[in-house]
């Protein structure tokens, strides 16, 4: 059975770097200087002088989270402090207008995530819901955003809905309450069953499973579990697809679920009959890029990566140490061992299999459609076109992009290239583009 009460996403962070969702037009970017961080322009021009000891993304309503003092409030785009430094916890706003918040920081020393107790304040720092009326608080999920509805979770650990001004759309009363709405649907539990209810309360289908895995999938099937396994109802809760598996995923658009069979810990595919269509041989889940391959994995075959299609065939052979899903460009980034050298390299595939930037580089970064980032072996960065061809030599110690944006280092600066490899904004940043976990 699945823990069904916390999810925790662990975020893989190569470097410390993020820029602000504010519009391409007026993009403001993160960038430290010394040990305090601020936002500049695009041209580098710093638009908020560096004050703050942490800074987060602008919400769309044109405010963002800042540290001073271990203490988050919110600044407009003037930098201007429009909610004052005051919590251990300070969200992005949704697009509902409200931000999560929360004081109390505790750490779960098993998974390493922290806790709050949390609340909701709108634009102007006003509390609509007091971070101490619930043991828990988070948004609910629905058609690509967070917001407008949450899962609240009372003193007695029951859990009901709240709507943004703080008023219950359901009472709480129930053992689990999903935060992904589905289709209009939530998961919740009583008495230890599972079942579905729609957005005010009614129940659509009874609680009769013993789980469900509902937060996605492209048709009406719902994977279930009941004694021991999963199979697969519908939306009215009749049983489609006998409970026969060891893990049954949502179907995707391409009408494939990804399933494990009870005694195999192998991977592989039905379609809406049930019918296997890809053989459970592979390691790791999989998932098809839009075109049409998946990047898997054998243990039998050395640890090795290669692509299938959706029928199963393997179109690239499981050959490579590692791989990356195919970029807009039409290109995968892959890493195999060349046994000479005794060392791994990287370059570029097409969807062929054959290579368009030869495998003699320590890493590889797509940028865009047209150019491709390098690092040779003695750790410089240049650029490749999408022929393998170098338009700019090797020069930079380090390097990141975001949308159109490339970010480049020497001698422990950070700087703006243009894709001449130019720098429009000379190396002058102690950090830019920062990933900051922040308060999370």
């Amino acid at each position: 059975m699945k823990a069904k009460i916390m999810i925790f996403c662990l975020v893989v962070v190569l470097a410390n770097i993020v820029a602000c969702k504010s519009g391409d037009g007026d993009l403001l970017i993160h960038a430290k200087l010394g040990d305090k961080w601020g936002y500049i322009d695009r041209n580098g021009k710093w638009v908020i002088n560096p004050q703050f000891d942490e800074v987060d993304d602008f919400s769309d309503n044109g405010l963002a989270a800042v540290a001073i003092d271990s203490k988050w409030g919110y600044i407009d785009k003037t930098g201007k402090l429009i909610v004052q430094p005051q919590f251990d916890y300070a969200g992005e706003f949704h697009n509902d207008g409200l931000a999560e918040v929360g004081y109390n920081k505790e750490r779960d020393e098993e998974w390493g995530a922290y806790s709050y107790n949390k609340g909701l304040i709108d634009k102007s720092g006003k509390m609509i819901v007091n971070p101490y009326q619930y043991t828990e608080l988070r948004s609910c999920y629905e058609d690509g955003e967070w917001g407008n509805l949450y899962i609240v979770v009372n003193t007695d650990g029951k859990m009901g809905i709240i709507d943004r001004t703080g008023n219950y759309i359901i009472e709480p009363k129930y053992d689990y309450m999903g935060s992904c709405i589905w289709k209009g649907l939530i998961v919740f539990s009583d008495n230890g069953k599972y079942g579905f209810m729609d957005k005010g309360g009614n129940i659509i289908i009874e609680p009769q499973f013993d789980d469900i895995e509902a937060c996605d999938g492209d048709n009406n099937y719902i994977p279930v579990y009941v004694k021991d396994a999963w199979g697969y109802a519908d939306n009215k809760g009749n049983i489609v697809i006998n409970p026969q598996f060891k893990i049954a995923l949502p179907f995707g658009n391409n009408g494939l679920a990804l399933i494990m069979l009870n005694g195999n810990d192998k991977y592989g595919c039905i379609d809406t009959t049930g019918k296997i269509v890809i053989t459970p041989q592979y390691d790791y889940p999989f998932y098809f890029s839009d075109n049409g391959l998946a990047i898997v994995k054998r243990s039998d075959n050395y640890d090795k990566y290669g692509f299938i299609d959706t029928t199963g065939k393997i179109i690239i052979p499981l050959q490579y140490l590692n791989v990356r899903p195919f970029e807009d460009n039409g290109l995968a980034v892959v890493v195999m061992w060349i046994e000479s050298d005794k060392r791994a390299v990287s370059g570029c595939i097409d969807k062929t299999g054959k290579f368009v930037i030869s495998p003699q580089y320590s890493k590889v970064l797509p940028i865009n459609e047209n150019l491709t980032a390098v690092e040779t072996m003695d750790y410089k960065w240049g650029f490749a076109d999408n022929t393998g061809l170098i338009v700019v030599v090797p020069q930079f110690d380090d390097l990141y992009t975001y949308k159109d944006i490339i970010f480049a280092s020497q001698e422990g600066k950070w700087g703006i290239v243009d894709e001449q490899g130019n720098f429009i904004v000379h190396p002058q940043f102690d950090e830019i583009y920062s990933i900051t976990f922040k308060n999370r």
